[in-house]
């Protein structure tokens, strides 16, 4: 993984972290984008060496991204048993959850997330980062169970069309 995440300079970002979580009073942080880096394996040992060599006990929960997985190629049932594989070495401090991130609209800090009512204050709205149209539900009486995915937009949970109904008809269960 390069520069980034040789063992040492990884090793000291995450005890640095880890200090800050400490000093604040933190004790779970979650990782949105776990694989953004194009090696999850890699980068959830760093995390799970990190955590567990650290003398304050931490609970990180780790979110792979779905955009990892698609750039790898990996079907759903592959990316599935990915993550079930490295849900084998779950413990107290380390854990990847049963859900993927999707980046379907922007970033909340950025003030480009789609927002439910009352929404922003100055009136504006978020942007999608996917089309519109493949957005649209393939059935409008259908709704995603948002407790199996993960996303910052927080109003419409629908299952997608096109090829994005790919990976939400395999992972999210209908409600």
């Amino acid at each position: 993984m390069g520069f980034l995440f040789t063992p040492e300079r990884f090793g000291r970002g995450m005890f640095n972290f880890l200090a800050m979580l400490h000093q604040a009073g933190v004790t779970t942080a979650l990782d949105m984008g776990t694989g953004i880096y194009g090696n999850p394996a890699g980068e959830i040992a760093g995390v799970r060496a990190a955590a567990n060599a650290y003398p304050v006990p931490v609970r990180l929960i780790l979110t792979p991204i779905i955009v990892d997985f698609l750039t790898r190629g990996k079907s759903p049932e592959e990316a599935l048993e990915e993550i079930r594989g490295w849900q084998n070495d779950n413990d107290d401090r380390v854990m990847v959850g049963n859900h993927f991130k999707l980046m379907i609209d922007g970033a909340i800090f950025s003030g480009l997330a789609q927002m439910g009512p009352p929404g922003y204050l100055d009136g504006h709205e978020g942007v999608w980062m996917v089309p519109e149209p493949v957005l649209k539900p393939a059935n409008s009486n259908r709704r995603m169970n948002t407790l199996s995915w993960t996303t910052s937009q927080t109003t419409t949970n629908y299952a997608a069309g096109n090829s994005f109904s790919f990976w939400t008809e395999f992972w999210v269960k209908p409600i």
